[in-house]
């Protein structure tokens, strides 16, 4: 990888929870990982 790409590692979206589906303290977003073409492709819980 060559400086300045952007890697699928480092290709991630903070989305925040509704309200309701909150469970606690620090239970607040959702980590959702992105491709090489910024395609969602999964969801860390």
């Amino acid at each position: 990888m060559k400086t300045g790409e952007v890697s699928s590692y480092d290709a991630k979206i903070k989305v925040s929870k509704p309200k309701d589906l909150r469970s606690g303290v620090g239970d607040d977003f959702w980590i959702v990982e992105l491709d090489s073409n910024f395609i969602p492709i999964g969801v860390r819980k």
